[in-house]
């Protein structure tokens, strides 16, 4: 064991040796970081031009001296959002927060943030010094939100020494100000000045619904790491706070780290930051692994070419450089694995950012092993990892249990078990036998299938397998199973509990599966029921012989979506009832080619009808038992019910828990949909400045909007901050500009496609447009026939698959608009006025309000729309999904009384307009 000096020592040579390696990935090679591994002493030699500095630096070195960090206006604005940028920051943050008060007394990993380039600006005597940020302006200015959220917290929290200790990290001192802005260390661009610098002067506790911007992202950023931080602050009680801030206020300012090249005046800025933004080739994990290791086993004196031929060369073939989703990000698979692997290790949970760090440390500390020793494992633990991912890929055939557990969390996207997969197959000592390994992979599959099909949230499933292989690790074989069962029936917290029998039953029965379920995660479940049907259930193998091909089968309804021609309801039957069960499981089945919409919306009975092509299908007993069963009757709200109760039957067979298990944790509501911009598509990698969009073909084709650095479209020379004003812009009318910009010319594809795609990496259940269309018509058709009833101004126009639709008000050149927003959890009705007319129309009308408001008995709301001339009055209802279809009756009879009071209001008043 090496002295704590020692290790710190090594720690600090690590930073200042990842440094190097960050900016030779860079191509930043003019002469920097040439590397010279010296045995006995690793230095880096090698000298920056210009007598650039370049440093590792905490954010207390880089923001404690006053100063002003200058961000130029050519510069795009703060584009950073939540799911991409401020969670994984926070996260990694809490992360060695963790670390810190598990092992207070061991120095401490820093977390390395990445690079900013700064240059040196030049000043009077006695001016503020001054740097213009060339690279790195969203990391600095996150930065300084995050410090000053914690500093409103912790002052909140009554932890005044560790408060104060953050404040010289965000304001200047009054000494050095001339000017009320020089109190900050960061000066945005003008676009985003005004929101940081209310945001940032706010006193705590801010109050973020009554700040002018507090929906800009420099208000969400600082409200998300308050919000955040306050519940970390008091997760262990009262009692605990005064030391968690300590921790906390200390990590922030002491164990992130950022590596600041700082530029002389005289240094070309612009060469420096197309260098970094336009050539730069990111080296993965896997590559400073390589280079690690292999230096390492030259100071070592090993066979260097003998020991890459046999145990790495493997990594550079295209197995491995297959680039594999994780999360929001792709990764070559090489780089997975070693993650993978160093968790199975470590027990540890182990992020995508942190894996050569943490490798290293691993190496240094805890392996225990020589650098050929170490390279052996690894590469005996590559042959286990691709034997599983390549048995995950056969849809044909047999397959032992192994391969059936991993093709079904392939199609769960659980990529968080691996590293449990590794723990538990990677035991050259006291390996498992057969039967302990299928009893833990029965155990493992039904958690995470039971939480899959009860929509729970995935929010803590890195850090509870981390916990899972390092239990793995510490288990002997033969008590494994008892083991997991123990460790998953124990968990009550709502991130990680079992789900019991009653409540996946209770889930599962009104379910509308083909909606919430994904289509790949849905055939999975279709799948296993078709085979437990078959015989293969726990420990047997079917009389058939065959399992079901995998990963192939179409999705049908048995009675389809549009039912209303050949599906009469029955005597006393109610259409909501029966549009409640379309999607459930009773209702879904299984086709090997996917029925074209005459024969799937067809009869029942008949030649070709419903129940005659399912017998085209009798492979499956899926479909001959449905047949049996229900054929020579007629399918209905009854029928599905009673194949519904089936298939779950055989769901909590296939999926089981142990006898008696119950749990009592209060699940929280579905996690609120992710409101998606421009901005994120293009932080994503979907999108880039400059590509060019298109109108679709028809009436308005022709037409391009190209895509701007700040997320803005811009229309024939004009600049539009959403894709629907951008889209209005070309055709003259609402527009939901998602569904109408094409990414090619001629092409289907929209930026609708690129949102869902999004959606879909972020973990959230993405409705087709085709079921939402669905059921937009038939809302909007029970609409109209309402507004005939009422026999009021306003016409009903044909209803269309979306959440809108617009009515004219008479002869007035004026509509009104309707919208069904389940997205927004809202109702409304609104006059938007357009920008030709806002100045003259807008105005008057609200002169006259309170008359208005009189007239209609009920308030609007008047708002000048921002970053448009258009202006709009509306009336919301809040808290209105119409994915409950019991309540729409109620929405409807709302949007006809308050659509027809506007139009009988308004109209005359708009004709005496001038």
């Amino acid at each position: 064991m090496r002295p704590r000096s020692q290790e710190a020592g090594e720690f600090l040579r690590e930073g200042i040796r990842e440094a190097a390696f960050y900016l030779r990935q860079l191509h930043f090679v003019r002469n920097i970081s040439i590397f010279n591994w010296q045995s006995g002493n690793r230095t880096v030699t090698g000298q920056p031009k210009d007598n650039m500095d370049t440093q590792v630096r905490t954010p207390q070195a880089v923001f404690m001296q006053p100063q002003r960090l200058l961000v130029p206006l050519f510069q795009r604005p703060y584009v950073w959002n939540e799911e991409m940028q401020w969670e994984p920051l926070w996260k990694d943050l809490v992360r060695v927060a963790d670390r810190v008060i598990q092992k207070p007394l061991e120095a401490q990993l820093p977390h390395f943030l990445g690079a900013v380039v700064l240059q040196q600006m030049q000043s009077q005597a006695g001016d503020l010094q001054q740097r213009t940020v060339i690279d790195g302006q969203q990391r600095l200015t996150t930065l300084q939100l995050l410090l000053d959220a914690l500093h409103a917290e912790l002052t909140q929290a009554g932890a005044a020494v560790p408060a104060a200790r953050l404040r010289p990290l965000i304001a200047n001192d009054e000494a050095f100000r001339r000017h009320k802005e020089d109190q900050f260390k960061v000066w945005p661009t003008n676009r985003d000045r005004e929101a940081f610098n209310e945001v940032m002067a706010a006193p705590p506790p801010v109050d973020y619904a009554a700040l002018t911007h507090g929906e800009s992202r420099m208000a969400r950023a600082h409200a998300f790491f308050a919000e955040e931080a306050r519940e970390w602050l008091f997760a262990q009680g009262v009692d605990a706070v005064s030391s968690r801030a300590d921790v906390l206020e200390r990590c922030a300012r002491e164990l992130l780290q950022l590596v600041v090249i700082d530029l002389t005046p005289t240094e070309n800025a612009q060469e420096i930051f197309e260098t970094l933004n336009a050539r730069g080739s990111v080296l993965t994990a896997a590559d400073l692994i390589k280079n690690f290791v292999f230096q390492r086993m030259l100071e070592q004196g090993a066979n260097v070419e003998e020991a890459y031929r046999r145990y790495w060369a493997q990594f550079e073939s295209p197995f491995w450089e297959e680039e594999v989703n994780v999360g929001r990000f792709n990764y070559p698979r090489s780089s997975v694995f070693l993650n993978h692997w160093l968790i199975s290790q470590t027990g540890e949970e182990v992020v995508a950012r942190e894996v050569f760090t943490r490798f290293k440390a691993y190496v240094d500390f805890q392996a225990g092993s020589t650098m050929i020793e170490l390279l052996r494992e690894i590469d005996r633990a590559a042959g286990i990892y691709r034997s599983f991912i390549e048995k995950a890929d056969i849809l044909e055939g047999p397959l032992d249990r192994l391969g059936l557990f991993a093709y079904r969390l392939q199609t769960m996207e659980s990529e968080v078990v691996k590293p449990v997969l590794l723990a538990l197959l990677d035991r050259p000592v006291d390996p498992l036998p057969a039967e302990e390994l299928g009893r833990s992979l029965d155990i493992i599959e039904s958690w995470f299938v039971r939480r899959m099909l009860i929509r729970a949230t995935a929010k803590s499933y890195n850090k509870l397998f981390a916990e899972v292989a390092s239990l793995v690790k510490a288990t002997p074989a033969k008590a494994m199973a008892a083991a997991l069962q123990s460790f998953f029936t124990t968990q009550t917290a709502e991130t990680n509990y079992w789900p019991d029998d009653e409540e996946v039953r209770n889930e599962l029965t009104s379910l509308p599966a083909y909606r919430r379920l994904g289509r790949g995660r849905l055939r999975m479940v279709l799948e296993s029921i078709e085979d437990d049907w078959r015989g293969w259930r726990r420990g047997q193998t079917s009389a058939a012989g065959v399992r079901i091909r995998r990963g192939t089968y179409a999705i049908e309804h048995v009675l389809p979506q549009s039912w209303h021609r050949h599906w009469p309801l029955s005597s006393g039957g109610v259409e909501l009832e029966r549009d409640a069960r379309i999607h459930r499981l009773g209702n879904l089945t299984l086709l090997s080619k996917k029925l074209n919409s005459t024969l799937s919306n067809g009869p029942w009975h008949g030649a070709n009808g419903k129940a005659a092509q399912l017998q085209l299908n009798d492979v499956l007993l899926l479909n001959s038992h449905l047949l049996k069963e229900f054929g020579a009757t007629t399918w209905d709200e009854s029928s599905i019910d009673q194949r519904t109760e089936k298939a779950i039957s055989t769901i909590l067979s296939i999926w089981r828990v142990p006898d008696g298990h119950k749990v009592a944790t209060a699940r929280a509501s579905e996690t609120p949909s992710i409101n998606v911009e421009i901005q994120d598509l293009m932080l994503a990698g979907s999108l880039s400045a400059g590509q060019t969009l298109h109108s679709p073909r028809g009436k308005h084709s022709g037409h391009t909007a190209k895509v701007l650095a700040d997320g803005c479209l811009e229309v024939a020379g004009v600049t539009y901050n959403s894709a629907s004003l951008a889209g209005i812009a070309v055709r003259k009318q609402r527009t939901n500009g998602w569904y109408f910009w094409r990414l090619e010319p001629g092409s289907r594809r929209s930026l609708n496609d690129l949102r869902n795609e999004y959606l879909r990496s972020l973990g959230q259940d993405v409705v087709t447009d085709d079921d939402t269309g669905n059921r937009y018509v038939r809302f909007w058709t029970q609409f109209s026939e309402g507004l005939t009833s009422a026999a009021g101004p306003l016409k009903p126009h044909k209803p269309a698959p979306q959440n809108w639709t617009a009515l004219a008000i008479g002869r007035t050149g004026f509509w009104l608009s309707l919208f069904a927003s389940p997205r927004e959890d809202r109702l409304a009705v609104e006059l938007v006025i357009d920008r030709d007319l806002a100045k003259t129309r807008f105005a008057p009308l609200r002169d006259q309000a309170p008359e208005i408001e009189a007239a209609l008995g009920f308030e609007l709301e008047w708002e000048e729309l921002p970053g448009s001339a258009r202006s709009r009055l509306r009336t919301v209802r809040r808290e209105s999904p119409i994915e409950d279809e019991s309540q729409w009756p109620t929405y409807i009879t709302w949007l006809v009384e308050r659509a027809n009071a506007m139009a009988s209001v308004l109209r005359d008043r708009i004709r005496s307009l001038p």
